[in-house]
């Protein structure tokens, strides 16, 4: 039987190593993929909102939910969520995870807007998002404000959608009743 690989084990490799190896690991890490490349740029860029490192998020989940359709590109909402949970990991910026989050929804709603219904797991898929954002939203009440506008265009437009895409709206006047 093959014994579980734990972070225990390589952590006990690393004593005593010096400040130079430790450097040339991470450099390893960094020049292996480009997950690894973004992850080290979200952990250790600047948290404003359009730094450089989210605008790389986003430009991974516009591909994924406004993928080129004249290149056969595909959606991949796998690829979308993945790239707001990875940002989320290395930064554990609240305010940026919400942009990615609502970015996520806009690209997905644009997608339908321009080529029309898609499938019910797309649409729950936005709709999942939409919630969790309204989740985030109210135990972080402080950025209300600054997506509000956003989240109420989604929530109004959503009704001119089928799936049961509409929930959007439910979902928000539920949240922010008048």
């Amino acid at each position: 039987m093959q014994k579980k690989k734990s972070w225990g084990a390589i952590k006990n490799h690393f004593k005593g190593f010096s400040i130079a190896q430790h450097q040339q690991i991470i450099k390893d890490l960094y020049n292996l993929n480009e997950e690894n490349h973004n992850f080290l740029h979200a952990r250790y860029s600047s948290s404003e909102p359009e730094s450089e490192s989210l605008n790389q998020y986003k430009k991974i989940i516009t591909g994924a939910l406004y993928p080129d359709i004249t290149r056969n590109k595909e959606i991949s909402l796998k690829t979308g969520k993945r790239a707001i949970s990875d940002y989320k990991k290395a930064t554990n910026d609240i305010c940026s995870t919400l942009e990615l989050m609502i970015h996520y929804i806009e690209c997905g709603h644009r997608f339908t807007s321009e080529y029309g219904d898609i499938d019910a797991p797309f649409y729950n898929s936005l709709i999942s998002m939409y919630n969790n954002v309204i989740n985030l939203l109210q135990k972080h009440p402080e950025y209300t404000k600054q997506f509000y506008d956003r989240l109420s265009y989604l929530a109004q437009d959503s009704r001119n959608f089928g799936w049961g895409y509409d929930e959007l709206f439910h979902i928000f006047i539920d949240a922010f009743p008048k």
